[in-house]
């Protein structure tokens, strides 16, 4: 009885979403930056990625006004280039078809950045652009042979219920790609800025 009442102690103790907080110390050589809203930034995905990224640096304090440096960032562009085909195929009889579907999609970003000093109101790094990409896979939601499967009890059933995530239409798909996307440019840029402070 000892041993399970050890053993939920234990285990109610460990689950009880503890975080290693770093302490003062750990930032005390560390700048503090101030990143505000991104222009192009709709979701401000792109400015939670820098903030977490810089942070998580641990040579950046970011805080939400009154940093000794700011950061200015601007996307430039965002754009989508087809690198998946598929041929179609016809809805009632399967038979391949000869126009040609997309099926995976590749997503571009590209940002400027500046890092200027408050003090003095000078840049001192930049501008300088940083892009990044992500491949991403989708199906055609007008498609029943992409939406459909028919197990051995004969009706039909949707595929996307049982994909976990990995099929999704074309705008579901892309919305998708945001967070991985922008967390990739977020650590191009930290490090281009600690690199060049350096």
């Amino acid at each position: 009885m000892k041993k399970w009442v050890c053993f939920f102690s234990l285990t109610t103790l460990l689950s009880c979403g503890y975080h290693y907080k770093p302490s003062e110390a750990a930032y005390a050589d560390a700048l503090d930056i101030t990143v505000p809203y991104i222009v192009g930034d709709i979701d401000a995905v792109l400015n939670n990625e820098l903030v977490y990224q810089m942070s998580s640096s641990g040579r950046f304090r970011c805080t939400q006004s009154g940093g000794v440096y700011v950061l200015q960032a601007k996307l430039l562009s965002d754009t989508q280039t087809r690198i998946g085909f598929r041929y179609d195929r016809d809805n009632a009889s399967g038979k391949r078809e000869e126009n040609l579907l997309g099926v995976e999609d590749r997503r571009s970003v590209t940002v400027e950045v500046s890092l200027i000093d408050t003090r003095s109101n000078k840049v001192v790094v930049g501008p300088f652009e940083v892009s990044s990409d992500v491949d991403y896979d989708y199906i055609d939601p007008g498609s029943p042979v992409d939406l459909l499967f028919t197990p051995s009890s004969g009706s039909a059933q949707s595929i996307i219920q049982f994909s976990l995530g990995q099929l999704d239409s074309y705008e579901g798909a892309y919305d998708d790609t945001s967070r991985r996307l922008f967390r990739k440019l977020a650590e191009k840029v930290t490090v281009g800025i600690i690199n060049q402070l350096e």
